[in-house]
């Protein structure tokens, strides 16, 4: 499957999904969230999957929701497109928790609000000497 803002790879039984918006630190926009459950799930339902990793591309993790994005929404009041966002956003952390197999979050840079969620979601976290998230650097030792 081809995504917009999201690059999904496998080898030798290893899903890696890259958010791929480097531009904007990889912050979600429009069904990025949408898109992102969608791989995590199709993942998760394939018996050649072992493992998946989550990354970001260039130099961020994830930045979390995109301001500007979320800024036009409600300047425009559009509280129906809010409530997609946080579904999808739900959808994402649903579809790490219920996957059977081990999510690795590979932290490259920061993790801000609900990409800090993100990486806090997934079974294990492994970060770069520039992870960063809210409440600080990761612990580099788990």
């Amino acid at each position: 499957m081809t995504y917009e803002h999201i690059l999904v790879t496998q080898t030798e039984g290893v899903v890696t999904i890259t958010l791929n918006r480097p531009d904007k630190l990889n912050a979600f926009i429009g069904h990025m969230r949408r898109d992102l459950a969608e791989a995590l799930e199709h993942a998760g339902s394939d018996r050649t999957v072992r493992a998946v990793v989550l990354t970001g591309a260039g130099r961020a993790f994830c930045a979390g929701g995109d301001v500007g994005f979320m800024a036009e929404l409600m300047q425009r009041g559009d509280s129906e497109e809010f409530a997609r966002i946080l579904g999808a956003g739900r959808r994402v952390i649903t579809a790490i928790r219920h996957m059977t197999k081990p999510v690795v979050a590979a932290v490259n840079g920061p993790a801000s609000g609900a990409g800090c969620n993100l990486a806090f979601a997934c079974d294990f976290r492994i970060a770069s000497t520039d992870a960063s998230c809210q409440c600080g650097k990761f612990d580099k030792r788990r």
